[in-house]
């Protein structure tokens, strides 16, 4: 049937009740020997009833089928594509591709199966930038993902992409919850990088335009790292996810206060923002503790006070609800003098006479 009707054999192999007896396995060689006799993809479409339609949880299905997908997507659009997938958009392959990386996100998305970092090692560095970023995430690699958004950005000019990562679903399954500065240490870190080349260029003996044309390029790049590290300083200097201790201990020794260019964005101007929201949570703090030391006390009090009554056991005292003397038998008295019979009581902290409850009384 495989070698003649391939598409009716893949029918029988997907089928609900699974008349055959062969391990998924077996069919997968199965196909794979007989797939290019057929005009459709018959492993691709067998892994997807496993994976899609049969919910299977094995890993090897799952991986294998993201794998294929990655392959057809490279076998359309070359791995070193460098164009934009807004430049892709008017290819000819587009709707192939499309269609493919819809499938992969699917299965990148929904799947818990499915083994990231062999996903990752075949599309590391390739066109498919949003994948990668996701799969960096999902790694827990979170330096590697802001890296490349930052990289990314230096190209679109958008660099909202990184902070949105950091303010977004990453900042949820993040389990240190300090993205922001990681972000502001790898823009410091790519700062160091432009002005130490900088340096290399300034220290060549050489002078000419284009090697000048090169150290004003670093230059004006070095000032945009910096540009951006007091941007975010700025703007997220109240967020729990910048400590500012960490963050002036990142800062170089070197940046001026003040800017220069009569910019906002200053170091004085987030020390002073961070210095007032520090006190301010300083005196918070301050109060809250002296409210909970005020609370604390009035328990004391409260318990002090509820210990100190105390009754006289005599020969004529009474029980307050049999109205029998108490005599030398066990007895309760409750916080509010009533003294009983242990057996003329339903529950201890329930007065029997008055039906207060002194545990709710004393747990308000």
């Amino acid at each position: 049937i495989l070698s003649s009707f391939p598409e009716k054999a893949l029918e029988l192999f997907t089928a609900p009740d699974e008349k055959h007896h062969l391990s998924a396995d077996s069919i997968l060689e199965l196909l794979s020997e007989f797939e290019q006799n057929s005009r459709v993809p018959l492993k691709e479409l067998y892994l997807e009833n496993l994976v899609f339609e049969k919910k299977s949880d094995i890993e090897r299905f799952h991986t294998q089928l993201a794998v294929h997908y990655v392959t057809k997507l490279f076998q359309e659009r070359d791995h070193d594509d460098t164009l934009t997938d807004q430049e892709a958009e008017q290819m000819s392959y587009n709707k192939d591709v499309q269609r493919y990386r819809r499938k992969l996100n699917r299965i990148l998305h929904d799947s818990k199966f499915y083994r990231p970092k062999k996903i990752l090692e075949k599309i590391r560095g390739s066109w498919l930038f949003k994948e990668e970023i996701y799969l960096y995430s999902i790694l827990n690699m979170h330096d590697e993902a802001l890296s490349l958004l930052v990289e990314n950005s230096e190209k679109t000019g958008d660099y909202s992409e990184p902070e949105n990562y950091c303010t977004g679903i990453a900042a949820s399954e993040c389990s240190t919850g300090n993205l922001l500065s990681r972000l502001i240490k790898i823009y410091i870190k790519f700062y160091n990088d432009t002005t130490t080349n900088k340096s290399t260029l300034e220290a060549a003996p050489i002078e000419d335009e284009e090697l000048q044309n090169r150290i004003d390029s670093l230059t004006v790049q070095a000032a945009k790292y910096q540009k951006r590290v007091l941007s975010l300083l700025q703007k997220y200097s109240f967020h729990n996810q910048l400590n500012p201790l960490e963050v002036i201990d990142i800062l170089p020794d070197y940046w001026k206060l003040s800017a220069t260019d009569g910019d906002s964005n200053s170091l004085l101007s987030y020390l002073t923002s961070t210095m007032q929201n520090y006190v301010h949570k300083q005196k918070n703090t301050k109060i809250a503790r002296q409210l909970a030391e005020m609370e604390q006390l009035q328990v004391e009090c409260q318990w002090i006070k509820a210990r100190r009554p105390y009754v006289r056991i005599t020969p004529e005292r009474t029980c307050d609800v049999c109205k029998r003397k108490i005599n030398d038998k066990v007895f309760v008295v409750y916080p509010n003098g009533v003294t009983t019979h242990h057996t003329c009581i339903q529950d201890t902290n329930v007065c029997p006479v008055t039906g207060e409850n002194f545990k709710a009384t004393f747990l308000r």
